[in-house]
């Protein structure tokens, strides 16, 4: 089974196999992802019927949205590294 590996306009790895699956073993997308879609749809539409301004906001406000709990939740990480940090600290202190 012959297998090709190309690059979609998208930047993604894409293989197809002889009949013609497409397989994308990373197939999770990041907030580059996604403003690189959002891009290039912008890029591509059709000049007589531009996509609704109210579809690109909530496009737009969904990825603050993932960016802003993204960023919360490796906050949150690192405050759970310092905690356990502390405690271990605290518990040689108290020896």
């Amino acid at each position: 089974m012959d297998v090709t590996t190309t690059v979609n306009p998208y930047g993604a790895t894409v293989k197809r196999t002889d009949n013609d699956t497409v397989s994308n073993p990373d197939a999770i997308l990041g907030k580059d992802d996604f403003m690189k879609l959002l891009l290039t749809e912008l890029r591509y539409q059709d000049p007589t019927n531009p996509m609704d301004s109210e579809k690109m906001l909530t496009q737009t406000s969904q990825l603050a949205t993932l960016e802003a709990s993204d960023n919360t939740n490796k906050t949150l990480e690192k405050l759970a590294g310092i905690l356990t940090q502390s405690s271990s600290l605290s518990i040689v202190s108290a020896i």
